[in-house]
């Protein structure tokens, strides 16, 4: 074991560490120029790739949408999941029931097997784990004083920690491998009454519960089982570095058990002889739908809708989102020229973010207005008009504050 290899190695969860302290001098005028001449370049890039995300996504969501209210309008329901209907071959099919699969999915190393689509084996490993705080202090002369804090703790991870990046990698070390790896153990055939399901259906049904395992199996009488895990430790209350335990995970029941009924799914897919497979739409997208539970095509095309609007929305605020960084970038190098003139410098600042803001909205309603042409040209002269306010009314409301002022000062 680790332990008995390095007996002199701190044995505490939390460590403190140690602190160092350097000094960062401040950017010169010509480096900052010249900072701000790549950002320059990096807003040239990052404005069209908004506007083409944006512009793919517009499409991709109607014609998902187009595509999910065709299928609701094809599909035909099998009543019994257990009969082949030739005459539905090549066309869409609803149907229900629970999934059925010969193998038993095993994890060889530890015996622990399941009557299930598939087996899930989590190896974590307790390690050190470095962290770092960053503490920056302005000096008179614009330098900066940055003090940087290292401390370290003891945690359960999955993954390997490599402690030789470590600043202090002396005192706090880590295994170089690991003893194993996480593994997925996976059925090679799954059906749901007389059909077999596609790799894409099987790959959806992956909620996984935990397995606690019961039996150490002969050739590992150093491990134990504590609670979930199968411990590779002296004393699982008191884990070393080094120490390695190991859960188990199942997802899709493929028979009833102690660990509950067969995993029950809703399928919409095309009937393609005795499988279950995608089913190309005039619309452009294909479906290949499960549920996890028993759902009417209705309800999975309203859950497919209420994804696909989620993801629409999400796909918006990131283009708008990069937008903004385009702008920012292409107006960096006026920040840069102004930020040596105090009186001035926080005025501009302003005015240029809530330039930016500005644009980034209105290039993106632009840019979402004109992909729905295409689609809803009435929505799309809306969208148009709504950007073009971002625009034009903070220059109206400016024009009508320059006679006001103007009077002021007469």
């Amino acid at each position: 074991m680790y332990r008995q290899r390095y007996p002199n190695d701190p044995g505490m969860h939390n460590m403190g560490g140690r602190h160092r302290t350097h000094i960062e001098p401040a950017p010169t005028f010509g480096g900052r120029v010249c900072s701000s001449l790549v950002a320059t370049v990096v807003g040239v890039i990052l404005i069209p790739a908004a506007v083409t995300l944006l512009a793919y996504n517009e499409g991709r969501a109607v014609t998902t949408a187009k595509s999910l209210d065709e299928g609701l309008s094809l599909v035909n329901i099998i009543g019994s999941s257990q009969i082949v209907e030739p005459h539905l071959n090549g066309k869409l099919v609803h149907l229900s029931g629970r999934v059925s699969c010969d193998e038993v999915v095993r994890d060889p190393l530890h015996g622990v097997a399941v009557n299930a689509i598939s087996l899930k084996r989590t190896v974590e490993m307790y390690q050190w784990e470095e962290t770092t705080h960053r503490d920056e202090r302005e000096l008179p002369n614009g330098d900066k004083e940055v003090r940087t804090s290292y401390s370290y703790n003891q945690v359960w991870r999955s993954n390997l920690i490599r402690s030789s990046g470590f600043d202090n990698s002396v005192m706090y070390r880590n295994p170089d491998v690991m003893p194993f790896e996480s593994e997925t153990y996976k059925t090679s055939k799954v059906m749901v009454g007389a059909f077999n399901l596609s790799p894409k259906l099987v790959a959806e049904i992956n909620e996984y519960h935990d397995l606690t395992p019961t039996v150490v199996p002969d050739g590992l009488s150093h491990v134990m089982i504590h609670g979930k895990y199968m411990y590779y430790s002296d004393d699982p209350n008191y884990p070393k570095v080094g120490d390695v335990r190991v859960a188990f995970s199942y997802a899709g029941l493929c028979k009833d058990s102690k660990l509950g009924q067969a995993q029950l799914v809703s399928v919409m897919a095309m009937q393609d002889g005795f499988t279950l497979t995608g089913y190309q739409t005039e619309a452009g997208n294909v479906l290949e739908m499960i549920s996890l539970s028993h759902k009417s095509p209705e309800e999975m095309v309203s859950s497919a809708h209420s994804q696909n609007n989620l993801m629409t929305w999400l796909i918006r605020g990131a283009g708008l989102f990069i937008n903004f960084l385009g702008f920012t970038c292409l107006t960096s190098l006026i920040r840069t020229l102004v930020s040596y003139i105090p009186i001035i410098r926080e005025l501009v600042y302003i005015s240029v973010t809530s330039f930016n803001i500005s644009l980034s909205v209105s290039l993106s309603l632009v840019t979402i207005a004109l992909s729905w042409i295409i689609y809803r040209p009435t929505m799309a002269l809306s969208i148009i008009a709504l950007a073009a306010g971002f625009i034009i009314i903070p220059r109206l409301r400016i024009s009508s504050d320059l006679p006001s002022q103007g009077r002021r000062f007469v």
